[in-house]
């Protein structure tokens, strides 16, 4: 579920000044400068100086910042967004572009907070944005790669950062056949040179971040070091490339990233194994499966249904009860949650609790409930 980038209330931010025109309003933080309207603006400049600091948390590009603060420009009427950007381009995309120029005064991120497809752009826009304002001509791979890492990246109702690890990739990119080196994903410098290649480009980025080698890591972020605002893309990529390999062989590399390619397991796989161990009744394989889907997805529903399930299987009432409750909490079929919240009262012996559940369940959604609800009530006064 994406969470509403943009909320109505109003509220101060630390650090965060207003200048005031008759035209618009001006929000800075230590990196922005967002022109709009007032309570967007401000919630926004929030937003990208936390996107900011996340970033900068991997790429380290220094304390002081870019050379001048970065320009986001907000309009809430689709129209006036679409012919302010027709002035600049010919094709206006929902939702946000960034605008990157030789002179950078003229650089801006433009963005349309009335338009859904808001939640779909900028996470990548926003993240270009960032990445251009150091080096205008990052690695084809660098630029893809980590915008889908950084895809998730979401703000909760107080405007503070949600982020769940981007698996949306594993699946294809495991699929494929032929798959190309990092070497080879790391030189190329079109997104057309494979198929796939955002895809490609993100399981290097999770390789490097996530395998627990502590030397591909700082290799990686060292090798930012070598990018240079002056090079073209390939030559950014040939010095992140010659880096790189001071530290591991290509040889080396490609077999540590096929092995943590392929120990990834996407949520989705997650939740299938855990399936197929509950009905071999392989329960302690099955919770370890649908625990790490809850790591990787806390705020999904199924991984806490099957957990109750387990618990009511292993006669651990309270357990499965929270883990039942916790699924509603997240959106699960509120039906289904009363009927087997019912079941599991009455496994422990609660008649008149497990009553309510199994009436609720009934009213909820008869035609799957009603019946068999029924039975059950009327056999507890055997």
């Amino acid at each position: 579920m994406r969470i509403k980038l943009f909320c109505i209330c109003f509220f101060l931010l630390a650090g965060t000044v207003f200048a005031q025109s008759i035209t618009e309003t001006v929000a800075r933080t230590q990196h922005y400068e967002v022109h709009g309207n007032s309570i967007d603006a401000l919630y926004i400049a929030h937003q990208m100086e936390t996107r900011y600091k996340l970033y900068d948390q991997i790429f380290r590009f220094g304390p002081v910042g870019p050379a001048r603060p970065l320009k986001v420009r907000i309009f809430v009427n689709p129209v006036q967004y679409t012919n302010y950007l027709k002035t600049h381009i010919d094709e206006v995309p929902p939702g946000s572009i960034y605008l990157h120029h030789r002179q950078e005064e003229l650089r801006e991120l433009v963005l349309c907070t009335s338009s859904e497809e808001i939640y779909d752009t900028l996470p990548y826009q926003a993240y270009l944005q960032f990445l251009r304002a150091f080096i205008p001509n990052p690695p084809a791979w660098i630029r893809q790669g980590f915008a889908e890492y950084f895809y998730s990246i979401d703000f909760n109702d107080d405007g503070e950062l949600v982020y769940e690890e981007n698996l949306d990739w594993l699946v294809t990119v495991k699929n494929m056949e032929n798959l190309p080196s990092p070497v080879e994903i790391m030189a190329a410098n079109r997104e057309d040179s494979f198929q796939n290649f955002t895809g490609l480009a993100w399981s290097l980025v999770s390789f490097f971040v996530n395998s627990g080698r502590g030397n591909y890591l700082r290799s990686l972020t060292e090798s930012f070091m070598m990018l240079s605002g002056e090079k073209t893309a390939e030559e950014n990529s040939q010095e992140v490339i010659k880096h790189i390999l001071l530290w591991s062989s290509a040889e080396d590399l490609n077999i540590h990233y096929l092995d943590y390619l392929f120990s990834r397991k996407s949520f989705d796989e997650l939740i299938q194994e855990g399936e197929a161990y509950y009905s071999e009744r392989k329960m302690d394989n099955a919770k370890a499966s649908f625990l790490s889907a809850m790591e990787l997805k806390p705020g999904n529903h199924i991984p806490f249904y099957y957990m109750g399930i387990i618990s009511y299987d292993m006669k651990d009432h309270d357990s499965a009860q929270q883990y039942y409750q916790k699924s509603a909490d997240f959106g699960a079929d509120a039906a289904l949650i009363f009927f087997v919240m019912g079941l599991n009262a009455a496994a422990a012996g609660k008649k008149n609790e497990a009553t309510d559940f199994l009436r609720k369940a009934s009213l909820s959604d008869p035609g799957r409930f009603k019946d068999e609800a029924e039975k059950i009530i009327q056999d507890f006064g055997e």
